[in-house]
């Protein structure tokens, strides 16, 4: 049947939450653009000292899970995340939840409250090639005061 990835693109402008493709594992040496929405679109990534924890979560988390990650960003709501995969069992999905995990307890004890929901996020497509994502650049992004 293959993989509806032309369904899935028309279907993203229409879509609150955007599903994963059925076709793609996420799991192995792939890249990834993922977008990974706070709870109640709660504006979390405002503060410096914040976004700073979370990109160390983030740096942490990726290496532990076999990921090395390109680029984010931090907008006041969501982080936009480019990563790859860098071995065979590298599992989006799980390195994904472990960072909502970590940050998510990073934002309790700063605020008392929820900063993700349970589910993962919705994760962009994998590139075929992931050597096209400039491999080895240093972390980059931002934090909107």
């Amino acid at each position: 049947m293959g993989c509806p990835l032309d369904r899935a693109l028309l279907n993203l402008a229409s879509m609150a939450r955007p599903t994963r493709l059925d076709c793609i594992s996420y799991i192995g040496p792939l890249a990834y653009f993922v977008t990974s929405c706070t709870l109640e679109r709660r504006k979390a990534f405002i503060t410096n000292e914040f976004c700073e924890e979370c990109r160390l979560e983030l740096s942490a988390t990726s290496k532990g899970f076999g990921f090395t990650t390109t680029a984010y960003c931090f907008m006041p709501d969501h982080a936009h995340i480019l990563t790859s995969g860098n071995r065979a069992d590298a599992s989006l999905p799980a390195m994904v939840a472990e960072w909502k995990q970590r940050t998510g307890f990073a934002w309790r004890r700063q605020s008392g409250g929820r900063l993700c929901r349970s589910q993962a996020p919705h994760e962009g497509g994998p590139y075929e090639r992931p050597e096209q994502c400039s491999q080895g650049t240093p972390l980059w992004g931002t934090c909107p005061l």
